[in-house]
């Protein structure tokens, strides 16, 4: 997304708490997954499926579904399946370490889509992006412990799946972007509707395959995930989808960082993570280089674009 130029100042400040309240919605997130008491699999089913059911609900009565080729709905399907891999994998790392350092650890997709962009894109990134990837990297080991070799087994791998997470988020967003770029796409919402559809198909399978139960245990999980899917999925998507043309890309990078920052302090209050100084100045300097590596990567779009005749 490249900087946009704001045609008043009151619209400006409207869409910058519309979308700060849609990043508000998304820090429920990771709090929601620590909550229920369904295993990850289940978590990632029940945002999915509940999306999925009020999109298609939404698309019918407006009458906007569209006969499509099968052909089209190959990229959607993709980026479902690699979300649904990509919650699986942030939530199982959120059980073990905690929603707080799970939302810091994923938050490294940023750098995995620049790597995409560059190697598959063509996309050329300013310097500051090859300063910004090693800075992250050394926060991030102040953020999950300088001395790994005395971490536990659980929790090493509570990390690594956590960082793999970030991964799968970028195969998905790399494909819903393709989804996007043809002369025969659907309409955005429609293609939500498929993505959410193939994640929560992909999910279902997963869980028999690792037999992990889909029941809702009680109405505390059931409210949890109700939130998990209609307010984050649905409800924050919307709304940022909404506020995003009218914000500039710092900008939007900016209340972004809210979300991962948010999530540490209610891990902090309510789940027990502790903040030492060493992890807070690893957080803010995670969080500061992911935000200087977004900003490089958009600057250079914008300037390659302003060098095309």
């Amino acid at each position: 997304m490249s900087a946009i130029n704001i045609p008043a100042r009151t619209g400006f400040n409207k869409s910058i708490l519309l979308l700060l309240l849609g990043v508000l919605l998304f820090s429920c997130s990771a709090s929601s997954v620590a909550i229920a008491n369904v295993g990850p699999i289940a978590s990632a089913f029940y945002r999915m499926w509940f999306a999925a059911v009020i999109l298609l609900a939404v698309l019918l009565l407006q009458k906007r579904w569209q006969a499509v080729k099968p052909r089209t709905l190959i990229w959607p399907a993709a980026s479902g399946i690699f979300l649904a891999i990509d919650l699986m994998l942030w939530h199982e790392s959120i059980k073990i370490i905690g929603p707080g350092l799970g939302s810091v650890l994923t938050n490294f997709q940023i750098f995995f889509l620049m790597l995409f962009g560059i190697l598959f894109f063509k996309e050329r990134p300013k310097w500051s992006f090859y300063v910004a990837m090693p800075l992250a990297i050394f926060g991030l080991t102040l953020v999950v412990g300088v001395d790994w070799s005395h971490a536990t087994d659980s929790y090493k791998t509570g990390v690594v799946l956590g960082f793999l997470s970030g991964l799968g988020y970028a195969a998905s967003v790399i494909c819903l972007k393709q989804s996007q770029s043809h002369a025969f796409k659907m309409p955005a919402i429609q293609n939500m509707v498929v993505l959410c559809l193939t994640a929560s198909a992909f999910l279902f399978l997963a869980s028999l395959w690792y037999e992990e139960s889909l029941q809702i245990p009680d109405r505390l999980t059931l409210g949890s995930l109700l939130v998990y899917g209609i307010l984050v999925q649905v409800v924050g998507w919307l709304i940022v989808s909404r506020a995003l043309p009218d914000v500039s890309a710092a900008a939007a990078g900016l209340v972004f960082l809210v979300e991962p920052v948010l999530t540490v302090l209610l891990d902090n209050a309510f789940f027990g993570l502790h903040l030492s100084q060493l992890r807070v100045l690893g957080i803010a300097l995670t969080l500061s280089m992911v935000y200087i590596g977004a900003n490089s990567m958009q600057v250079a779009k914008q300037t390659a674009r302003e060098a095309t005749p």
